[in-house]
Formats: C-alpha cells, structure tokens, sequence
C-alpha cells in the first residue's frame, strides 16, 4: 500500500509580476469569485487527509501567514498543521523557494505550485494515486509556450519542461503538484542543492524535478476533463472567474 503523503509543501513566495497591478499581492491571496486560492488549498488538503501543509513565502510573508492561520481556523480541527518558510530571495528563481524547504523533503510529500484554482477532486486524485511518485497531467490543455509540459514514455514522466520532448508517446501539461515518496523526495533535495551549488539560483524548481526523472521512475494521473488553471497573467483571472469556477461549483455543489 502506498502511504500517503506526511506534508504538503505550497510554493507561494513570487510576486506574480506578469499579473501587472494584480501583482501588488501575493497570487495566492486572488480570490476568483470571492475564495483565496489558499483558503481552498487548505481546504483541499484537508479534505485529502494530508496533516501537515509547509507554506514557503517571501513577497507579503506577513500577509500570506495571517490569511493562512485565518484559513485554518474556520476549518477548525480537520485543519492540516501550518508550518511557514520564508525564502528572502524570493525575487530569484522558484529553485530557492523549494530549496528553502529541503529539509521537510524527508519523507512522501506533496509540492504544490499555490497560483492554481482546481476543485478537490483534482488534488485528491494525486494524493490516492496508487503511484509512489506521480504527477497530474492535462493531455486536453494547449501547450502555448509557457506551460511545463509533461512528456511521457510508457507509464514514465521523462521531462518537464516548456515544449515536448521529442520522441514523446504522450504529452501534456502539468498541473503544478507533485507527489513524491520518501526517496524521491530526498533525491530531489540532492538536485536543489546541486543547482544552488552551481550558481543556477535563477531557475524554476522544475530544472531540479527534470534532473530528478533520469534516475526516479515518475508516473502520472490524467485529468483532462476537469477544471483548472494557473494564474500567471490577468487573463487568466478573468477565465477563472467566467469559466473554471462555474465549472469547479457544479462539481462541488450537489443538489
């Protein structure tokens, strides 16, 4: 039996520079149709069963916390345990945000990309997957040259990054979460280190994730058919409020 993850650790330190004057907040705080992002993150996490969620923060720490605790409150018990981490060089690349977290990549875990609106549904398919170590992939999304994208060989992820792979069987974008068993998760803080080491502080965690697929056997979950999206620019704000919401409320709300 696969055991579950001990932690999820949410990435919410950038600024979200390309939302323009949306920017001024911590993306994590946007609130499609009146919800945090966060509020429903923990919401999910704790809907999943996953005990513990580690928040790495940087731009408006103090902002993101506060809303964190707030959040964890209403939930009350059910609650997962609130751990925070701050990456003073949040201005940099994403690689220091996870790096920042290596410490709590001791065990199976999950990584969490926290600008992403997605109905319960969708996180609780990675955290029951039977796989070990698996991503959630979107074969139905369009790669337009910002997505990371997920290659595929087999039952095997062997490449994160912008563009196919050539020679790929499958491909499709990744949704921005990650579960990894306990080796997995401790090969990846040896590739964090490794970047830090290089210099390459620049670069977004998936450099790391993509060295990681050459030696740990990466699976993956479809979700093609459900609602999300990643908010990277005010458009995409825009479509979370006309399109996905709706669609994540009929999910989620029987009659």
């Amino acid at each position: 039996m696969t055991q579950p993850a001990v932690r999820a650790i949410l990435l919410a330190a950038g600024r979200g520079r390309r939302m323009g004057p949306l920017g001024q907040r911590p993306k994590c705080l946007l609130a499609p149709a009146g919800q945090r992002l966060l509020d429903r993150h923990l919401a999910a996490l704790a809907a999943c069963g996953v005990p513990e969620a580690a928040l790495v923060t940087g731009f408006g720490a103090p902002e993101v916390e506060a809303a964190a605790r707030e959040a964890a409150l209403r939930l009350g018990p059910r609650a997962p345990r609130l751990r925070f981490l701050w990456n003073e060089r949040h201005a940099e690349g994403s690689v220091l945000s996870l790096a920042a977290a290596a410490a709590l990549l001791d065990g199976p875990v999950l990584i969490m990309d926290a600008d992403v609106l997605y109905p319960v549904e969708l996180l609780s398919r990675l955290a029951r997957s039977p796989r070990g170590s698996a991503f959630l992939l979107d074969e139905a999304a369009r790669d337009d040259g910002e997505a990371m994208m997920l290659s595929v060989l087999g039952d095997r992820v062997v490449a994160i990054r912008r563009g196919a792979l050539a020679g790929a069987q499958r491909c499709g974008e990744g949704v921005g979460f990650l579960k990894l068993d306990g080796p997995g998760a401790y090969r990846l803080a040896f590739h964090l280190g490794a970047l830090v080491a290089e210099g390459r502080t620049g670069v977004e965690y998936e450099e790391a994730v993509d060295r990681l697929l050459a030696e740990v056997e990466v699976g993956y979950e479809p979700v093609a058919g459900l609602p999300w999206t990643e908010l990277d620019f005010p458009e995409d704000l825009v479509r979370a409020e006309r399109e996905v919401w709706p669609a994540i409320r009929r999910l989620e709300v029987r009659p």
